[in-house]
């Protein structure tokens, strides 16, 4: 059997590995060395807000201005200076978006995975309000006197400087909320 001529088998090749890049859940961009965009799945298009063909050969950094001396600016160049990837978690606040952050250098340029972890972002912060603040005055609870009092004292040890430490004591606050309400 003969093998196909290989521009063909280029095109096969080029059509299946542009299927499985348009079926996997993370979002998927492709930078070129000059930073242009060279490709972008669909998940890519979504969380972004772009469509395709207004990005594809533009330069993300004109695309994304807000990015430019952002933590993906660092890290991006980066990856492509050291020849290593790069992984991290960042904000992106024109869209309100967390994202959690793979990027691989490659001799073509850059290919960035990237998921939309805004939900669980949010819950972590809901539980670190939960352990660090009371439910029903949402004041600083124990927990986080605790935490920054460590914190303080460690800076002060390292720095030999002296603070002091004021505690008001409200007597009877539980009859307070018994009588007039949590409210």
């Amino acid at each position: 059997m003969q093998s196909p001529p290989k521009s063909h088998t280029e095109a096969l090749h080029a059509a299946c590995l542009t299927a499985t890049l348009e079926s996997i859940s993370d979002a998927v961009l492709m930078l070129g060395h000059a930073w242009e965009i060279r490709y972008l799945n669909r998940n890519a298009e979504l969380l972004l807000q772009v469509l395709r063909g207004d990005v594809i050969g533009r330069i993300v950094w004109e695309v994304f201005p807000e990015a430019v001396e952002s933590t993906y600016y660092r890290a991006y160049h980066e990856a492509i200076a050291t020849n290593k990837p790069v992984t991290f978690e960042e904000h992106y606040a024109p869209l309100n978006l967390w994202t959690e952050v793979r990027a691989y250098p490659s001799e073509e340029g850059l290919t960035i995975y990237f998921r939309d972890v805004s939900e669980r972002k949010a819950i972590e912060a809901e539980i670190h309000h939960l352990a660090f603040y009371d439910k029903l005055t949402s004041l600083p609870n124990r927990q986080l006197l605790l935490d920054r009092l460590e914190q303080t004292l460690a800076l002060s040890r390292r720095d030999g400087t002296a603070g002091a430490v004021l505690f008001i004591d409200l007597d009877n606050f539980k009859s307070i909320n018994d009588t007039r309400g949590h409210d």
